[in-house]
């Protein structure tokens, strides 16, 4: 999907590269063999591994890099191949630099989507809620995917968060951003699997989960004490 000159949701066919598609086939074969024969080779997989390396500063710099160059294909040229369909990155353009032509772009593209799925939710009758989780290199302490500060400087651990909750927000969607709640425990309580892995951990779906009921139980109320 992309935008039209007046920010419009424009509707594209995606194609997928041959070598990704070759991947999924690949995986799918595996996925047929026995149980057991499964999980004798990721056991022989796991053992080869090598320990993971810190990451540093210049991570950032290939994130920024990628997404600059995704931009520019997709946005500008009109690129509809699939790169990588099992890719999940960091949007490091939105949080280090907010003002680029790519985050300015991928914020509208988040909103206009976002927008379209309300409306299908709204004529199906399915309730909708969107819960923005922030990630680890914003708030996981123990994080190895660290930001200098002084190479990007317009960098704020919040940016992310409320760039994704502000596009729901305005896309009519009612909107709870975890950053907040996270941050006021985030050096107290380990809530991500982290360093490498930055997706958080079961202290951190707990914690989500209590906010989230908090959450949807008011918003069950307030209709009611607007009308009475």
């Amino acid at each position: 999907m992309g935008l039209d000159a007046q920010g419009g949701l424009v509707r594209t066919e995606a194609s997928i590269r041959p070598e990704e598609r070759a991947w999924f086939e690949l995986n799918l074969a595996v996925s047929k063999r026995w149980g057991l024969q499964r999980l004798w080779s990721m056991h022989k997989e796991l053992q080869a591994w090598q320990p993971a390396t810190r990451s540093n500063t210049a991570s950032m710099a290939d994130y920024l890099r990628a997404h600059r160059e995704d931009y520019v294909a997709h946005a500008q040229q009109g690129e509809t191949a699939v790169i990588s369909l099992m890719r999940d990155v960091y949007d490091a353009d939105v949080a280090l630099k907010p003002n680029w032509p790519s985050s300015l772009y991928k914020v509208r593209l988040a909103e206009a989507i976002l927008r379209e799925i309300r409306v299908l939710c709204e004529r199906a009758s399915i309730p909708l809620v969107a819960v923005v989780v922030p990630g680890g290199p914003d708030m996981d302490p123990e994080s190895w995917l660290k930001i200098d500060t002084k190479r990007y400087p317009e960098y704020r651990r919040e940016t992310l968060s409320n760039a994704l909750a502000g596009a729901s927000q305005r896309a009519g969607i009612q909107t709870l951003n975890l950053f907040p709640v996270f941050d006021e425990v985030a050096l107290q309580q380990d809530l991500y699997v982290g360093p490498v892995d930055p997706h958080w951990n079961a202290n951190g779906m707990r914690l989500g989960a209590l906010a989230c009921e908090a959450f949807v139980a008011e918003l069950q109320v307030m209709p009611f004490l607007r009308e009475h």
